[in-house]
């Protein structure tokens, strides 16, 4: 029996997470404690989470058993607070046994991954069977398109820019206010047409290469041009963002289908799934049996997903497990509140 941490930090959403014999028994994203979101500041360390980690469970990070960080990791710090002594997993696979080991799911499923890009990759799907994982696709970063760089840079470039330079609307925050606002707008050719030519699908692959450059270009030139200068222009712009972004997960759906139709149940994780709008049509094809999303899809989740990938590999683990809840984070006594709020 053991003690875990996994770790994700350096980047957007880092986040801490401490298992114990194969259980998870804290878990917290940096943001709970700087109260600041995770778009509004990049590059942040898990400094207050590791700290919180400590107090709350009584284990230091260079104490437990096993470290375990998801790329990309930035080794100097992670060095200083492991004593020098900590094992990497890759983004990806992270997202993954986080999302298929906690569905719950017996039998066969596809557990695929998809965001803007971790450490090599945009995305990897798995085969999965009674515990086991086998990777059968990857797209490799940057020979792939990504659709999350599509969202990301349509909410930065949607409202401007401020005297920073920063998008007034965040990318890794503020995505959900698009998905909002689609539904009261309506197909736009000439708009559809140019979104699908920043990123595309055929045959398990997303193109163009190299997306971020050319989609944050096009973007900005649509702000400049006055495409998002009304409500009603930004509603018509998201329509097409979510329309495109259904017809092309929808297509890959169909050809994991076409190739292995005896898997219907689907895990996923990752930054796109937090579009509900693309699951609900993912749920309503007619040969997905179960969809289970990872609850924290993005990257607060990559915490959980390195310490279930540790826990996988010397055997705490070996089978998918449901989430009783998702309250592993800090909580707090009546009487404590009651003090502070005087």
């Amino acid at each position: 029996m053991s003690t875990i941490y996994g770790l994700f930090t350096g980047s957007h959403s880092p986040c801490v997470t401490l298992m114990k014999d194969g259980e998870i028994v804290f878990s917290i994203e940096e943001e709970r404690l700087t109260r600041i979101k995770a778009g509004d500041y990049y590059d942040e360390q898990a400094e207050l989470s590791i700290r919180k980690a400590k107090m709350v469970t009584g284990i230091d990070f260079h104490e437990a058993d096993y470290r375990i960080v998801a790329e990309p990791v930035p080794d100097e710090w992670v060095r200083s607070i492991s004593k020098g002594s900590y094992e990497k997993v890759s983004h990806h696979t992270a997202h993954a046994y986080g999302a298929y080991f906690t569905s719950g799911f017996e039998g066969k499923v596809i557990t695929v991954t998809y965001d803007g890009g971790g450490d090599t990759t945009l995305m990897k799907i798995f085969l999965c069977e009674d515990g086991q994982m086998n990777e059968i696709k990857r797209g490799f970063f940057p020979a792939f398109g990504s659709l999350s760089h599509l969202w990301g840079f349509a909410t930065s470039s949607m409202k401007g820019y401020d005297g920073y330079g920063e998008g007034i609307w965040k990318m890794c925050k503020d995505e959900g206010k698009l998905m909002g606002m689609a539904p009261d707008g309506h197909y736009d050719e000439k708009i559809y047409n140019t979104l699908s030519s920043l990123v595309n699908y055929d045959e398990f692959r997303f193109y163009p290469s190299a997306t971020a450059s050319k989609v944050q270009f096009v973007l900005d030139m649509m702000y400049i041009q006055g495409y998002f200068d009304t409500q009603k222009k930004m509603e018509i712009f998201c329509f097409n963002l979510q329309k495109l972004a259904n017809n092309l997960m929808l297509r890959l759906m169909e050809d994991l289908h076409k190739q292995f139709p005896e898997y219907t149940k689907l895990c996923f994780a990752g930054g796109l799934f937090a579009n509900v709008k693309l699951n609900q049509k993912i749920n309503e094809l007619d040969w997905v049996n179960e969809v289970y999303i990872f609850p924290p899809m993005g990257d607060e989740g990559l915490s959980i997903g390195s310490c279930i990938y540790k826990a996988v590999q010397i055997g705490e683990i070996k089978k998918p497990f449901k989430l009783k809840n998702v309250f592993f984070g800090t909580k707090y006594s009546n009487e404590f509140i009651s003090q502070i709020s005087k």
